[in-house]
């Protein structure tokens, strides 16, 4: 494989990732699709496509991406489920953390939304604990 700066459009400076375009006349200039009459001045019969991925490479590629997209809106349904309180189940504290443990195994994008879920799985964890001490000092007392 071409390193990234060897797989740059001559034309916009942008990596040919999937494929470019060259000529036999100066096979080191790659030029992106939409840059190919910037090329060379050869007729275009020889120039040659050069890509990275076949077509039996790339659509496992998308069927992978499909899924993990999919997960994705799934997790981020539940958790805009959580946060607005849409579900007329409460939800335990363990689950919050089940969801930002998902987000840590799955590598989700570090958002808005996880940042939101944190930060109310933190509140949730300090009240639960200033709940705690109030039951252990309502049962000392007694």
């Amino acid at each position: 494989l071409l390193a990234d700066d060897e797989r740059q459009c001559i034309k916009c400076k942008t990596t040919c990732f999937i494929s470019g375009v060259s000529c036999p006349c100066s096979p080191e200039d790659l030029a992106c699709l939409y840059h190919v009459e910037e090329l060379c001045s050869c007729p275009t019969y020889k120039y040659k496509l050069r890509y990275r991925y076949t077509l039996d490479d790339l659509y496992p590629m998308m069927n992978s991406l499909k899924l993990r997209a999919e997960s994705y809106d799934q997790w981020a349904s539940e958790v805009k489920e959580v946060l607005e309180m849409k579900s007329t189940h409460k939800k335990s504290l363990s689950y919050f953390k089940e969801l930002i443990e998902e987000s840590e195994i799955k590598t989700f994008p570090d958002n808005d939304l996880l940042r939101r879920l944190c930060l109310v799985t933190q509140d949730v964890e300090k009240c639960a604990s200033v709940a705690q001490q109030l039951l252990k000092g309502k049962r000392q007392t007694r």
